[in-house]
């Protein structure tokens, strides 16, 4: 849209330093100076070789001017495709009695050729998408990181994504402080942006009075005025092949940050007068459930696997968790390895964990990405031995486990013996689809625990003449108001 294309140039929005382009095969970008600065004696040269039009069709000697005001370090240098150059000039190197004036081209040429040598001089510290060739003089263009890899093409860098990175510095806009302003406002409001049509669409239904419960129409706090009634949450039980239930708005609902509007939405649900809201949700649920099976499988013991300790005695401040284990393995934050583990407990392999790296940290090479995602799963989830086993990782026996279950004749799950779908039923589906089967197995066997607290609570509110009722359940969460 003209939205996307204009307001990222309006702003100036400079990528690592380098100014952001776009080009119709490549998407957005940004421009780096080619390695072969124009010399003046270049310049002159391709004066000779190209008409005035095209010579100002792209205002080099201003985008450098650019890249020199937001250089990356602080030595003075300026950034290049492959390297720094020095920013020295040229005919410093010649010598201040040097009258370049007073020669022919030709006689120019090989005091140029000799300076340029001691001109270049490169700092590997680069990495990016591309180089491409785009066909302007004097400049490489790059890609702006994918989330889905190096042949994705960005088409928003204003997208919800991108906006992330003007936390870390990455991208800024170079106009001052009121476009780093705006910035800041974009990714405060993107979640709202996003989510806030389906909340004005929530279905709600208003009461009488007369429909009200009596411990509601009877209590101090009750207000005749008032408007009292109940967003009706349009959930569809087993809406996945692992039996969790699908519903847009309060089931992918975000968790409470200050700067995130809209992100408060659960906190203003309140309950009406007389009752409270009564909750709690299961710390680590899938984690915890995936350390269990691993536990049997093993000595059936709870605590017995490496995974399983760290579930029950890690500490996050100690740094003995497993997140913060993988963290530092793979030189993330913590919040990036919760990410990582959860994907590898569902089956997830090192090409997505090198792209989710490549993603949190863009200065990341693909190689280096690569090196870290396999070490990762090196000391998690080990190695397979010639038995298909697999050996030498915290997870290993977790993963047995969840494999044993996955591949065999009729997979079920361990506690209330559900059945998986015929659609992923080995039967028909042989050896394939192994990732979703695994990642049935820990997801399903998480509703099953859904399924037992809400039977229990049912029984506990009926021997205990409880008056209360089920409210939502938001996957590992339950909800009573009582």
């Amino acid at each position: 849209s003209t939205q996307c294309r204009v307001t990222p140039k309006l702003m100036r929005l400079m990528w690592n330093g380098f100014p952001v382009h776009y080009d119709n095969t490549h998407g957005w970008g940004y421009l780096v100076p080619y390695d072969e600065e124009l010399t003046p004696l270049e310049a002159e040269l391709r004066s000779q070789e190209t008409d005035d039009k095209e010579q100002h069709q792209f205002p080099l000697q201003a985008f450098l001017e650019c890249v020199r005001n937001n250089k990356l370090n602080k030595s003075g240098n300026l950034p290049s495709a492959d390297g720094v150059k020095e920013s020295i000039d040229v005919r410093d190197l010649l010598g201040i009695n040097f009258d370049e004036n007073a020669m022919e081209l030709e006689e120019k040429m090989p005091h140029w050729e000799a300076a340029k040598e001691k001109k270049m001089k490169k700092v590997p510290m680069f990495v990016g998408v591309g180089p491409f060739n785009i066909g302007i003089p004097g400049v490489q263009f790059h890609k702006i990181p994918h989330k889905d890899g190096g042949l994705s093409k960005v088409g928003n860098p204003l997208a919800r994504e991108y906006l992330l990175r003007t936390e870390d510095g990455t991208m800024t806009a170079s106009i001052g402080a009121h476009a780093d302003r705006v910035m800041t406002l974009g990714r405060m409001c993107s979640y709202w942006k996003n989510n806030h049509k389906r909340i004005m669409d929530q279905m709600s239904v208003w009461l009488k009075k007369s429909e009200l419960d009596k411990n509601t129409s009877r209590h101090p706090d009750y207000e005749n005025e008032g408007l009292y009634g109940a967003i009706v949450p349009r959930i569809v039980p087993a809406g996945t092949i692992t039996r969790r239930a699908v519903e847009p708005t309060w089931l992918t609902a975000s968790n409470a940050y200050k700067d995130r509007i809209g992100s408060e939405l659960k906190a203003m649900i309140q309950c009406p007068p007389g009752y409270k809201f009564v909750g709690a949700d299961v710390d680590s649920q899938e984690l915890w459930i995936a350390a269990v099976l691993g536990d049997a499988y093993f000595m059936k013991e709870h605590g017995c696997t490496a995974l399983s300790w760290m579930t029950l005695q890690g500490n996050k401040a100690d740094k003995t968790d497993l997140h913060s284990k993988t963290a530092q393995i793979v030189n993330t934050s913590r919040d990036h390895a919760k990410v990582m583990n959860y994907a590898r407990i569902y089956g997830a392999g090192v090409s997505l964990a090198q792209k989710q790296l490549m993603q949190f940290n863009p200065q990341l090479s693909a190689i280096e990405a690569r090196r870290r995602a396999t070490n990762m799963y090196k000391q998690t989830k080990g190695q397979k031995n010639a038995q298909k086993q697999w050996i030498g990782g915290t997870e290993s026996y977790m993963f047995n486990a969840l494999e044993a279950i996955a591949c065999s004749e009729k997979p079920v799950t361990p506690v209330l013996g559900c059945q998986i779908s015929r659609a992923l039923d080995p039967h028909f589906v042989l050896d394939d689809f192994l990732t979703s089967r695994i990642n049935w197995v820990v997801q399903s066997s998480a509703v099953d625990y859904l399924h037992l607290m809400l039977v229990c609570m049912r029984w506990l509110f009926k021997s205990y003449n409880i008056e209360g009722r089920f409210c939502i359940s938001i996957h590992d969460e339950v909800r009573y108001l009582v």
